[in-house]
């Protein structure tokens, strides 16, 4: 097995690309409030009965440069996440059919995990089309077992 950052397929990716592709934007964390000394944050994801509110979450707005993930070369290892290229079937049309996007894309990206980190199982759970009309609001869930056998 080899370490995730020397694996064949990361290096046959370019390590550098030009860091001219930049997004200023904010991220939000949780603010520190006296409420949360007696209360724990919450967000319900389901309506609630009259009077009870479905958040407590007060958030305060940091700004963030987001940097071309492809600028420097990254690794599970060292960053938590890597950018890898996923060769698949799939057109850029497909992605707007559910049917295709499960029974090409989503065994494409299991296969293509399962490989790389050599896991025993990788189970896509959910996943999310993001277009102009329906914006980026979640991740994929991939869970990845990497148990030995």
């Amino acid at each position: 097995m080899f370490p995730l950052n020397k694996h064949p397929i990361l290096q046959k990716l370019p390590n550098f690309y030009p860091m001219s592709h930049q997004v200023s934007s904010s991220i939000g964390f949780l603010c520190r409030d006296p409420l949360y000394k007696t209360e724990k944050p919450y967000t319900l994801r389901y309506p609630t009965s009259e009077g009870t509110p479905r958040e407590n979450i007060k958030l305060e707005k940091c700004p963030l440069t987001i940097f071309n993930a492809f600028s420097t070369a990254t690794s599970l290892e060292t960053c938590g996440f890597c950018s890898i290229e996923l060769p698949t079937r799939m057109s850029y049309d497909d992605f707007s059919d559910a049917t295709k996007i499960e029974s090409v894309y989503a065994p494409e990206t299991a296969d293509y995990l399962e490989r790389l980190l050599g896991a025993r199982h990788v189970y896509v759970i959910d996943y999310n089309v993001h277009t102009s009309s329906n914006p980026p609001s979640e991740a994929w869930l991939i869970e990845i077992d990497t148990e030995e056998t």
